[in-house]
Parts: C-alpha cells; sequence; structure tokens
C-alpha cells in the first residue's frame, strides 16, 4: 500500500471519530429517546466512517480523497471554532 494511502485513513479515522463524538455529543431531548438516537447516531456514523476508509485505503484516487480530507478538516475547524 502506498504512503500516502496510508496517511489519508488514518487522518480519516481521527477527522472522522472526531465528527462522530461531536454530532453523538450533540444530540439533546428527553432521557430515553436521547439514549437510543444516541446509539443510532453512533452506530450510522461509525458505519460510514468505515466504508469511507475503506474506500479511501483501495480504491478512490489520490485527487478525491485529499479533497475530501481537506473539506472534512474545514468543517471541523468551523464547527469547533464557531461552538
Amino acid at each position: 500500500m502506498e504512503l500516502w494511502r496510508i496517511i489519508a485513513t488514518a487522518l480519516t479515522i481521527f477527522l472522522g471519530l472526531l465528527l462522530v463524538l461531536d454530532s453523538v455529543v450533540g444530540i439533546r431531548g428527553e432521557p430515553a429517546q436521547r439514549r437510543r438516537r444516541r446509539l443510532r447516531a453512533a452506530v450510522r456514523g461509525l458505519l460510514l466512517l468505515a466504508l469511507a476508509a475503506g474506500l479511501v485505503a483501495t480504491v478512490l484516487p489520490w485527487t478525491i480523497v485529499w479533497a475530501v480530507l481537506t473539506a472534512t478538516a474545514l468543517i471541523m475547524s468551523i464547527r469547533f471554532v464557531a461552538d
């Protein structure tokens, strides 16, 4: 596996985990419903993250991979600075 794929996969997993955690923490509502909603959000987020990491590690070309990582980093910087 090429070195850029390893680095991009690691960055995808790291940034994805931060986004999943941020989305799970941001869920509000009644306590009983909140637990279920958080669990569903976490499972969906982790499944999508696994799919994205698998695609980055195997088939996506480098231009798309780095464009997605750049966009994700920009979204995270805006999200965390705004809060």
